[in-house]
């Protein structure tokens, strides 16, 4: 959407310029994997497990629906995170990838989606993984 959350320490000069050149608003955050932490529901609404992501978007007056860590699967030694879970298949469409109704919060997440329209689309016979996330180019 309209804006780029990053750590702009980090990220390429190439894309905060093009950031700044198309009026896309910059949200500078500390986590140095800002997808990872944030299922983008739509360009003003994110699901995370990560208190100060939901703390400082709501700053910039973007809807949260903050959830419980730990529930997705990474490795046997780490948990992952909800973005790195998902992906926005179209404007209507949210890929999970595996039983996001498994999730302790299923229920908030399921409302949340509800309000903005979003169907979750998902296989309930796979764990929630986090396998890095997609962005449909």
């Amino acid at each position: 959407g309209r804006n780029l959350l990053c750590n702009t320490k980090y990220v390429a000069k190439e894309i905060l310029q093009y950031a700044e050149d198309n009026n896309i608003r910059i949200i500078h955050t500390n986590q140095g994997y800002s997808k990872c932490s944030v299922c983008i529901v739509s360009d003003n609404a994110v699901i995370t497990e990560d208190d100060g992501i939901a703390y400082l978007l709501k700053n910039y007056q973007i809807e949260v629906l903050k959830i419980t860590k730990g529930n997705v699967y990474l490795s046997d030694d780490h948990y992952g995170f909800i973005g790195g879970a998902s992906g926005k298949l179209n404007n209507e469409e949210l890929y999970f990838s595996g039983d996001i109704s498994s999730h302790p919060d299923y229920d908030k997440i399921l409302e949340f989606l509800n309000n903005h329209h979003i169907k979750p689309v998902f296989n309930k016979y796979r764990r929630l993984n986090d396998f890095g996330g997609f962005i449909k180019i």
